[in-house]
């Protein structure tokens, strides 16, 4: 994997991570169910080649008061992550699987050589609904282990920090049939993805 330092949300990330998949989007690639193509395959597609042919992100959200409160809140459930689990997290902008740079993820820390951190820092009801869940949130295991499989990780822990209330704290393992599934269908979007750019380049819409 390759590791670039930069900023989250800074303009070397954005410009980092244009035009690929990534593990935010993973679930619209796979579904985290049944593991097979997702119904959003083919608009996730053309949002990337969009990216590509404009160089610009197309993410328009501008966030709220609670995704600006969760930013804020970021360092103090870093520390409290490595307090209450004695381990220590490097923080990385971007990481790539490989030299093609075709697909990646951002962690919010990685571990050590074989694990990594996600980390949520929500409203107070969302936070009580992942407690009463008792499990990884079903919504985030496609982010998770497409970040495992980009990172040839061992685990990912996904932590849900809110001020006043317990944290929520789970270790997430590899689970082999993400990877298989991954290992198929991610160089094939990849192939599409490719299939696509060069069809723009022939049609003069990028030289």
């Amino acid at each position: 994997m390759i590791v670039y330092d930069y900023e989250q949300r800074s303009d070397e990330w954005f410009t980092g991570r244009l035009g690929i998949p990534t593990a935010s989007a993973a679930d619209k690639i796979l579904t985290p169910g049944k593991l097979q193509p997702s119904t959003q395959r083919g608009k996730y597609l053309n949002t990337l080649l969009a990216e590509w042919a404009t160089g610009e992100s197309v993410d328009g959200f501008e966030g709220t008061k609670w995704t600006d409160r969760g930013t804020e809140l970021e360092p103090e459930a870093r520390a409290y992550f490595e307090y209450t689990t004695g381990m220590e997290t490097r923080q990385a902008g971007f990481v790539f699987r490989d030299e093609s740079r075709l697909s990646g993820c951002s962690p919010d820390g990685l571990i050590g050589d074989d694990s990594g951190l996600e980390m949520k820092c929500p409203m107070p009801a969302t936070h009580v609904s992942y407690l009463l869940a008792g499990k990884v949130p079903t919504g985030y295991l496609a982010q998770i282990q497409f970040s495992i499989w980009v990172c040839g990780a061992r685990s990912w822990w996904f932590q849900s920090y809110c001020p006043g209330l317990p944290a929520v704290l789970y270790e997430c393992q590899r689970d082999p049939k993400w990877m298989v599934a991954l290992d198929e269908h991610i160089p094939k979007f990849i192939a599409d993805l490719l299939a696509g750019r060069e069809r723009l380049r022939e049609l003069g819409v990028v030289k």
